[in-house]
């Protein structure tokens, strides 16, 4: 074997051995900074913990629902090593693009069909399947995103598509609910925002969770002589208190809907969003939320009757004020507003500016401290719990760097 041609082969089985070893590392270096990614995706929580009691009673106790994508694993695995780190957080759940109903939406979406649902959805003279929308879903549908601004994204498809994530993955937390008592709260964020769960826990434990309550961490309101809606704007995320889950997940039995002394059979009634096709008696109110958000794919926009033409905060905005999950707001401005519902997270919402937290963004600074930042990097995740951990070392439960 000293031939010409057998040394070359050696050489060849050489380099290919360096190469398999060189590779080897890096998908190891890889899973140690992702996480191992086939637990991540495939388990319906990444941690869950036994509920705590203390001598006053049950303990307080928050469930997070990262809204993430397959494309920036890295910032969902820097929420679970920062935010459910600490020892009030129960189960983190995550939703990405395997979560999607409309499974395959991230890949065979084209531009084209984005172009088709923003101009199906803009329009302003409504087809006849839409005569019956409210002046509430209208408003929506006229302020529904541009195809210049779509096409401004770095990825519009994926944009799109995770319009609709947001209630996969609270279906997701209520089918693990059928099996464990609901949490204190919950908190729905997307994958870049940072909640800090020692300040969340200071400010919520004293209030009682089983009062109905949604609080948005930056709530945007529309101009009030047009419309009365609000909604949160989805980056810093939204929380609900354990009595408002009780009434999200709640059977609903509403016949021939001529139930009208039942407010949420009598919403379904009124149809202002055109729900009542998707109402199958008995669904709890997420069922029928989900039904409602995925009656027609973003793929065939092509043969939509009427579409769906809401962003994934005008969601939360219309079913959680019109159907009454939360208790009416507590300002007298609002009191003849039946569905002024969602509160803000001390005194963050966005008006004719923006106040409160909902100046957090970290393209614009975060302070070290904060409560919330939208838009944080992972090493200013890690380095905000490192600081509190000093401050309440036993509060918190794992060291950053420990893998799951």
């Amino acid at each position: 074997m000293n031939s010409p041609a057998a040394s070359v082969l050696r050489k060849r089985l050489k380099r290919l051995t360096a190469a398999c070893v060189v590779g080897g590392l890096w998908i190891i270096t890889f899973l140690q900074q992702n996480t191992d990614l086939t637990r991540l995706l495939d388990l319906p929580f990444s941690e869950s913990r036994p509920s705590r009691t203390t001598q006053d009673g049950p303990s307080f106790t928050v469930d997070i629902l990262s809204v993430a994508s397959i494309n920036q694993l890295h910032l969902l695995n820097a929420q679970h090593k920062t935010l459910a780190s600490h020892i009030s957080v129960r189960n983190f759940f995550h939703v990405t693009e395997h979560d999607d109903t409309e499974l395959n939406c991230h890949r065979n979406l084209t531009l084209e069909q984005v172009r088709k649902v923003s101009n199906f959805c803009r329009k302003r003279v409504a087809p006849e399947s839409h005569r019956y929308f409210s002046n509430e879903y209208q408003t929506m549908k006229q302020n529904y995103a541009r195809t210049q601004w779509l096409e401004q994204k770095k990825n519009p498809m994926g944009w799109l598509c995770a319009q609709k994530r947001p209630v996969s993955g609270l279906m997701k937390a209520f089918r693990h609910y059928q099996r464990e008592a609901l949490p204190s709260y919950l908190i729905i964020v997307d994958d870049d925002t940072y909640w800090n769960m020692e300040l969340f826990e200071q400010h919520f434990k004293p209030f009682d969770s089983n009062e109905a309550h949604v609080i948005a961490g930056c709530m945007v309101r529309l101009p009030v002589h047009k419309i009365n809606f609000t909604f949160p704007f989805g980056g810093f995320g939204i929380v609900l208190s354990n009595g408002a889950l009780k009434n999200l997940f709640q059977n609903m039995y509403c016949g021939d809907l001529s139930d009208t002394n039942d407010p949420k059979c009598a919403q379904i009634a009124k149809n202002l969003v055109g729900e009542r096709q998707s109402y199958e008696e008995g669904m709890s109110l997420i069922e029928l939320i989900h039904a409602y958000v995925n009656k027609e794919y973003y793929c065939d926009v092509d043969s939509w009757d009427k579409g769906f033409c809401m962003h994934s905060d005008w969601v939360y905005g219309y079913f959680f004020n019109w159907y009454n999950i939360s208790e009416h707001v507590k300002e007298e401005f609002y009191k003849n507003v039946p569905q002024a519902r969602m509160d803000d997270y001390k005194g963050s919402i966005i008006y004719a500016k923006g106040t409160g937290f909902c100046r957090n963004d970290f393209n614009d600074g975060c302070k070290n401290g904060t409560e919330i930042c939208h838009r944080a990097p992972v090493d200013w995740m890690q380095r905000e719990l490192e600081i509190m951990k000093v401050k309440a070392p036993h509060k918190y439960t794992m060291n950053y760097n420990d893998l799951l």
